[in-house]
């Protein structure tokens, strides 16, 4: 029997990619404690053994198999059981503000028998880190948005998200490049309009059209500082073909014209 998601306290910014701190195999002394705090950046943890966690007085039981992902900034206490080893990716996310969409994880959660193809990639991402490091940070990325996606994305207060608004979520991630109308998302969501606008606003406090615009930005935020793309073809990517009207939105929702949100990267 798997455990179950035990708590719902990390927000990441999964949106953008992470950059590796640091990456390695540990093994801790048996019936001993360590206690720390992790000022900068999250810890992405692979367990081989028993212990007990807490993260700021909670406690979370690990046993073989499970992983944890802990923010910066929260008290640890391992009363470690066993002398196993255990893989980490200490990570940051450098292009995230506060206008980065957040997607809920887990702190510990059992991998089950995905627990040993999630082990090798994070051993893999050791043996790359020194020699590509470019390469084992997008490993990292696929592998915690894996995890994210394992039970489904999770409302902040722990609920499961709606599946019809997970079907609407996934069709604007996957189609975003093209003309979407509201209708048409509702229909592949197998909703009405009304309910699918209820969805929205209840879970991500805006409109589906809102949303939309919200992801087009982050989108197009992100190629114009991370890529050499030219603009008129980032405006394209990001389903806003119309250059004029692309400016438009951008300075709107970012302050500033594309040209200046690329110069100030």
């Amino acid at each position: 029997m798997e455990l179950p998601w035990t708590q719902v306290r990390s927000q990441a910014p999964l949106c953008t990619r992470p950059q590796l701190v640091s990456v390695g195999k540990s093994v801790f002394p048996p019936h001993t404690v360590g206690k720390w705090k992790a000022l900068k950046f999250w810890c992405f943890n692979l367990y081989r053994y028993a212990a007990d966690l807490f993260v700021e007085g909670r406690h979370y039981p690990i046993r073989p198999g499970c992983v944890s992902l802990i923010p910066p900034l929260l008290e640890m206490e391992y009363h470690f059981k066993t002398g196993e080893p255990q893989v980490h990716a200490h990570h940051i996310y450098p292009d995230a503000n506060a206008r980065t969409p957040l997607t809920p994880l887990p702190v510990v959660i059992d991998l089950g028998q995905d627990f040993e193809r999630t082990y090798q990639g994070v051993e893999a991402i050791v043996g790359t880190f020194g020699v590509h490091r470019l390469r084992a940070e997008v490993r990292l990325w696929e592998l915690l948005w894996e995890i994210a996606e394992r039970a489904g994305p999770v409302e902040p207060g722990g609920e499961r998200m709606h599946s019809a608004l997970q079907r609407a979520v996934m069709l604007i991630e996957q189609r975003l490049a093209e003309p979407l109308r509201v209708e048409a998302i509702a229909e592949a969501a197998g909703i009405s309009q009304n309910h699918l606008a209820r969805l929205f606003q209840a879970r991500f406090g805006t409109s589906v059209v809102g949303y939309l615009r919200r992801q087009r930005t982050e989108r197009a935020r992100y190629l114009l500082t991370a890529s050499t793309q030219p603009i008129k073809a980032i405006a394209q990517q990001v389903g806003i073909p119309d250059l004029h009207l692309f400016n438009k939105v951008i300075r709107r929702e970012l302050g500033r014209s594309p040209r200046q949100v690329r110069s100030r990267a």
